[in-house]
């Protein structure tokens, strides 16, 4: 028999994998499930929806689909007394406004992320280069376990830079269907402002800028998108009071600031308000798995970007990051009531 009616609200960087790793684990719970997509991509969701019709097996009203403004149908959806439990992957300013308009109901929400990678000077730094630009740079840094900050310890800063500036070649930003393409446009105007901003305050601050930073568009790429690049850039000596260093950039910007020991790497680290992902890179052992428990994050990776495969390692963030954790196995536990008879 289906139980709690649960509501999936995807974000628009994954619109397809997120949702379907949230709305199997809850159909295959018993649940009935509402999918709200993002605003700006539901049409990968409107192709999920046709498939799951078309599924043996699941009853009518067992699966809904309601696209629409989160502005004007987002509030009454979450506040709705029929829905037992909400389920979204998006900003943390958007999950608690949710949450205050949710009241008595389950949430699991995957939120906002600031990724910092500390880099020891034991490390491998040609390894942690590419490590480093690809955890920046893919989906021009549209992603909730982007690396978005490089913690350096003050010996291999400079050594680190230039290694990372070899490797920008390689991310060249054009039109998001040639293939030869490796950063595409963020997903708004919006959003670039927003990129640039960061960007702003953190030469503003200082931070020097290594290659990029400015808004410009790709040869070839059409008008309508032009305003919504932002050049992969590199930052170099960022201060620790920049923005950057603590806020969500969601853009494809590597910023890198230094740290003196353990101690002051910690403090950089664990101080913004984000904790869903971290990195360490280091060659010793004992060291990794100290600053892996002491960093304040959902999951910390030792010696590479942050990953978590195809819903099989548990995800999610602490403080402003969320609220539990996704994954085929945890959703499933997650979307579930549990009842104790005694007899």
């Amino acid at each position: 028999p289906l139980r709690d009616v649960y509501k999936r609200q995807t974000p628009y960087n994954y619109p397809l994998a997120t949702t379907a790793l949230q709305v199997a684990p809850a159909i295959a719970a018993g649940n009935s499930v509402l999918l709200k997509p993002a605003s700006k991509t539901p049409v990968s969701a409107a192709i999920l929806a046709d498939v799951i019709a078309d599924v043996d097996g699941i009853p009518d009203g067992a699966f809904n689909f309601v696209p629409g403004e989160a502005s004007e149908i987002g509030d009454l959806l979450a506040g709705d007394d029929r829905i037992n439990a909400i389920a979204m992957t998006g900003s943390s300013g958007a999950g608690k406004h949710v949450a205050r308009e949710s009241g008595m109901v389950n949430l699991h929400m995957e939120l906002g992320g600031n990724a910092p990678a500390v880099v020891f000077d034991d490390a491998d730094l040609t390894d942690v280069a590419g490590d480093c630009a690809k955890g920046s740079f893919k989906y021009a840094g549209q992603r909730c376990s982007a690396i978005s900050r490089v913690l350096a310890h003050e010996s291999v800063h400079d050594d680190l830079v230039d290694l990372i500036d070899g490797q920008m070649d390689a991310w060249q930003a054009g039109d998001l269907f040639d293939e030869d393409t490796a950063v595409g446009p963020l997903i708004s105007e919006d959003q670039a402002d927003w990129v640039a901003e960061l960007v702003e305050d953190a030469i503003e601050k200082g931070a020097e800028i290594v290659r990029g930073g400015s808004r410009r568009a790709p040869e070839g790429v059409p008008d309508e998108l032009a305003d919504q690049f932002f050049e992969p850039t590199l930052l170099a000596n960022v201060p620790h009071d920049a923005r950057i260093v603590d806020e969500e950039q969601f853009g494809p910007i590597a910023a890198i600031t230094t740290f003196e020991d353990e101690t002051e790497a910690l403090e950089i680290a664990n101080g913004s308000d984000l904790a869903l992902d971290a990195a360490v890179f280091t060659s010793d052992y004992k060291r990794a798995m100290r600053m892996a428990e002491r960093i304040d994050a959902g999951a910390v990776r030792i010696n590479g970007a942050p990953s978590h495969g195809l819903g099989d390692i548990p995800f999610g963030g602490n403080k402003d990051s969320g609220i539990g954790r996704e994954g085929l196995d945890a959703s499933i536990h997650a979307m579930m009531r549990e009842k104790s008879i005694v007899l």
